[in-house]
């Protein structure tokens, strides 16, 4: 479990252990839990105080995004190709600079394994096959005096569409 808190934005999970969670803070959490040695992945972000309209439109713009990745996440599909659609999304609503490229890494026998389209640029270009088992989305939005918004499954790849295989609400305050 990793949980990270404030509006100073982190790009990956850099848990900050000295943080306190305040009221209005955005908190990032990502859960990695492991059944008989395999493992999902699943974060969640939740908004302290409630939504403020800023806050509200960035989650509602992820959300889309998230919706962008499940959709055309198959059989064939070129990493690369969703990736695009995920950046011309983000820069279409305003969110562009604040987009982590890399949406999507393998899930299995680690938390985080091949492929890890953040940091091996060349497993951009992979294409997803049946049954893999993959996180998506990865890359968070890293809005300065927002925090970090993130939302991540975990799909197995099917030849028509992603099974997902985690589940829990997708807005969440209080």
């Amino acid at each position: 479990v990793y949980v990270t808190t404030g509006p100073k934005p982190r790009i990956h999970a850099e848990p900050r252990c000295w943080s306190r969670i305040r009221q209005n803070d955005v908190v990032e959490i990502v859960l990695a839990t492991d059944y008989h040695g395999y493992y999902s992945n699943l974060t969640r972000t939740v908004f302290t105080g409630g939504l403020s309209e800023e806050k509200s439109k960035a989650l509602d713009v992820f959300l889309e995004a998230h919706q962008t990745a499940e959709e055309h996440l198959r059989v064939g599909v070129k990493f690369s190709e969703i990736e695009n659609m995920l950046k011309e999304l983000f820069e279409r609503k305003g969110y562009g600079q604040y987009y982590v490229v890399g949406f999507t890494h393998g899930v299995g026998l680690l938390t985080e394994e091949d492929p890890i389209t953040t940091i091996v640029v060349p497993h951009r270009q992979y294409i997803a096959a049946e049954n893999m088992t993959l996180a998506s989305v990865h890359a968070p939005l890293t809005i300065p005096k927002i925090g970090t918004i993130k939302l991540e499954d975990t799909y197995v790849i099917k030849p028509e569409k992603a099974e997902r295989l985690t589940s829990f609400d997708y807005k969440i305050t209080k």
